[in-house]
């Protein structure tokens, strides 16, 4: 039943965004990491349905592999995902103007569990088994 509620969640991702998100993404703002929630909801792709299966918010710049957990402007570690505590070269827009920063493509939403970075379907995939 867990998988059968994982694979709908991802295929309901997949509809909203890229099916393979380390090709190919949209650029990442504050409405595209809730709808990412939203289509992950129930399952250990969220940072809620994986806390206690030690994973931590962070992200990934693909054309680097350079690993950031989320974390606040002060540098605390987050328990969600957060824009404010990325590197400036990560940000494309700012957002003064608009609904917030965007995130330039490469970089993809996940967790890192054991210095190990996983997308959110990969982390709801481990957290199903």
């Amino acid at each position: 039943m867990a998988d059968e509620k994982v694979e709908s969640k991802l295929e309901l991702f997949a509809q909203t965004y890229s099916a393979d998100l380390l090709v190919s993404q949209p650029t990442i703002g504050p409405d595209d990491l809730a709808h990412q929630n939203q289509a992950y909801a129930g399952t250990g792709g969220t940072s809620q349905g994986n806390h206690g299966r030690g994973f931590s918010p962070a992200y990934m710049d693909t054309e680097t592999g350079e690993t950031v957990a989320s974390s606040f402007t002060d540098g605390r570690p987050a328990p969600i995902h957060l824009l404010c505590g990325l590197p400036d070269e990560w940000i494309l827009d700012q957002g003064y103007d608009s609904e917030g920063p965007k995130l330039k493509e490469s970089i993809v939403v996940g967790f890192v569990k054991d210095d190990k970075f996983y997308t959110r379907a990969e982390a709801a995939k481990a957290c199903a088994h």
